[in-house]
């Protein structure tokens, strides 16, 4: 009972893990003065990486829900206040961040900075590191537009 627990667990884990980026750290680069975050986003893969929408989603989720820091950056706090599972039916949100790929509209630039690969004696690690603009006005914008955040001009 024990091996084959382990043995479904090792062929989840294989299965999944392959396909997909397991971590991605964001870092803060700048923030311009035309209101854009500038961040470097890092992903580890197991293959190659062919899809840039997981590192423009990852960017939008860590600006929304994680905030962003880094050497060349004040802290920058997340813009929503309340986390993904309390937004989950929102349509909004949904939008952003689903299958329509609502990202892309806040997404200003994606260019790719480097790769590297680890080799371990079973796996190879292959490192991608993207630096990404984020419209970070525009998202606030419509984030008000969509009764999600409060107006900065409402008063106290």
């Amino acid at each position: 009972m024990f091996r084959t627990a382990i043995c479904l667990v090792s062929i989840c884990m294989f299965l999944f893990g392959c396909s997909t980026p397991k971590s991605f750290q964001i870092e803060c680069q700048s923030v311009s003065v035309d209101a854009a975050y500038i961040l470097d986003v890092t992903t580890e893969s197991k293959k190659e990486l062919k899809d840039l929408n997981t590192i423009k989603l990852e960017a939008i989720d860590g600006v929304l829900f994680r905030g962003i820091s880094g050497p060349n950056c004040v802290t920058q706090k997340p813009i929503l206040t309340q986390s993904k599972s309390e937004l989950k039916s929102n349509k909004f949100i949904n939008s952003i961040l689903g299958k329509k790929k609502g990202y892309d509209k806040y997404v200003t630039s994606i260019s790719k900075l480097n790769t590297s690969a680890t080799v371990d004696f079973k796996k190879t690690t292959i490192i991608y590191k993207y630096r990404v603009s984020i419209n970070k006005e525009l998202l606030r914008k419509d984030l008000t537009e969509a009764g999600i955040l409060k107006s900065l001009n409402t008063g106290f």
